[in-house]
């Protein structure tokens, strides 16, 4: 069996580590260990959508749901492992609709996201 390698343009030598987060391509090594907050999916939705993010170390983070006035709807504070972590949420209870921003907060920044609710 042989080994699995990627190269650069400079010719420099990448250990093949496959990551399934929507996004195709090869980068640096150093750039897996970004902090990111990654699209909603599915976006738009109606009830529920998963919300995925890429840690560069273990923290706690709060991820909120806010409206275009700021009011929060949602809020989950928990300790998340460094890398990538996702979570489904559940809106049945929620009746806003439309635009909403996801917030992620945590020792390394806060990262924001728009995401679209529609109306069932």
């Amino acid at each position: 069996m042989l080994p699995a390698w990627a190269y650069s343009a400079a010719l420099k030598e990448y250990a093949v580590d496959l990551h399934f987060d929507g996004v195709s391509g090869t980068v640096d090594a150093d750039e897996t260990k970004r902090y990111r907050l990654l699209p909603n999916r599915p976006n738009p939705f109606s009830t529920e959508t998963t919300i995925a993010f890429d840690l560069p170390g273990a923290c706690t983070a709060r991820l909120r749901i806010i409206d275009l006035t700021g009011r929060e709807l949602w809020r989950l504070e928990k300790s998340y492992p460094a890398g990538y972590n996702a979570e489904r949420l559940l809106f049945d209870a929620l009746t806003a609709t439309g635009v909403l921003y996801c917030e992620l907060t945590t020792p390394f920044g806060t990262l924001s996201r728009r995401l679209v609710r529609m109306a069932r």
